[in-house]
C-alpha cells in the first residue's frame, strides 16, 4: 500500500513551519559561534549586523514580490511588511551611527 500524496498546496503550511524552525536553529547557531569567538569579531561586527540586514530585507522583498503576484495581499500585510522596513532601517541608523560614535 501506497502513502497518500496530498497536493503540494496542503504541504505548505508544513513546509513554512519547517522553514521557520530551521532558520531559528541557524540563528541560534549562529548567536553560539558569534559568543564563542566574539574577541575576534569586535571590529567587523557593524559590518556583519548590516550585511545580514540587508539580506534579510532582499529575502523579505523577493518573498513579498513573489506573494504580491499570486495574491493580493490584505492591507494589514502591507503595513507590517513597511514596517519592517523603517525598523531595518532605524536599526541600521542605531547600529551606524553608535559604531562611528564609540571610534571618533
Amino acid at each position: 500500500m501506497q502513502p497518500e500524496i496530498k497536493p503540494i498546496k496542503k504541504l505548505i503550511p508544513q513546509l513554512k513551519i519547517a522553514d521557520m524552525i530551521s532558520m531559528i536553529g541557524a540563528g541560534l547557531a549562529g548567536i553560539g559561534i558569534g559568543a564563542t569567538i566574539y574577541e575576534h569579531l569586535v571590529g567587523v561586527v557593524p559590518v556583519f549586523v548590516l550585511l545580514g540586514m540587508v539580506l534579510l530585507g532582499l529575502g523579505m522583498y523577493g518573498k513579498f514580490q513573489i506573494e504580491r503576484a499570486h495574491i493580493d495581499p490584505p492591507p494589514w500585510v502591507i503595513l507590517i511588511f513597511g514596517a519592517c522596513w523603517v525598523g531595518l532601517m532605524l536599526t541600521a541608523l542605531y547600529i551606524l551611527i553608535g559604531h562611528y560614535a564609540v571610534t571618533i
